[in-house]
């Protein structure tokens, strides 16, 4: 069991590392095994209301820092649809920021 959060954990985080360069709202990816951070750029509470309106909660660590504490008995197919949202909702936030500009 151990063996496999260790897995998903180093999994989560190689998928979160392929959206740096694509979400330039994340500045950083910090924390170990399940339990990540990406700071932000921007403010987290945009982000985290488009993951929820499309089915993914997340919280935040401070204004511009977004927490991702999965479950442990976390799969694959999660982790891949988690960062398919996320991505969806930098890109989200990132259309809303330019209609307003």
């Amino acid at each position: 069991f151990l063996e496999q959060v260790r897995e998903n954990g180093e999994y989560l985080r190689w998928q979160l590392e392929k959206l740096l360069p694509v979400c330039p709202e994340i500045v950083s990816l910090r924390g170990r095994g399940l339990m990540l951070g990406l700071d932000l750029g921007i403010g987290a509470q945009p982000v985290i209301e488009s993951c929820a309106e499309n089915g993914l909660l997340v919280c935040k660590a401070g204004d511009q820092t977004l927490r991702l504490v999965p479950p442990l008995i976390v799969e694959r197919p999660h982790i891949d649809e988690a960062v398919r949202i996320l991505k969806l909702a930098f890109q989200t936030v990132r259309d809303s920021h330019v209609k307003k500009s």
